[in-house]
């Protein structure tokens, strides 16, 4: 890990992580999905997303291990969700998110 996970908070979607590795960001894979409606989270990555890493990400717990995901994973979530609000949150995290890291 080459650095802290910048924390975004959206009222509708919660909290999403993103963490820089290597020169590019990725997302908490598990905040990307419970934001998207997927019920099963675990599920959904398994899936639907092909670029997959695991990195440790500091917690209040202490460092967790948990999986991370590109850009292009969080385009593949976003259209396999049946959530109404899926559109509001590709908008979100690519008019408003991604600009400010």
């Amino acid at each position: 890990m080459n650095n802290l996970p910048q924390i975004f908070t959206n009222p509708k979607f919660g909290e999403v992580r993103s963490i820089e590795i290597d020169g590019k960001i990725y997302f908490v894979a598990s905040d990307i999905a419970k934001a998207l409606g997927y019920q099963n989270t675990s599920e959904a990555i398994k899936y639907h997303c092909k670029g997959v890493a695991k990195c440790y990400i500091p917690t209040n717990g202490g460092n967790q291990e948990m999986n991370v995901i590109p850009e292009g994973d969080i385009y593949r979530l976003a259209a396999k969700s049946e959530l109404p609000g899926a559109e509001e949150f590709e908008s979100w995290i690519f008019d408003e998110v991604l600009p400010t890291i």
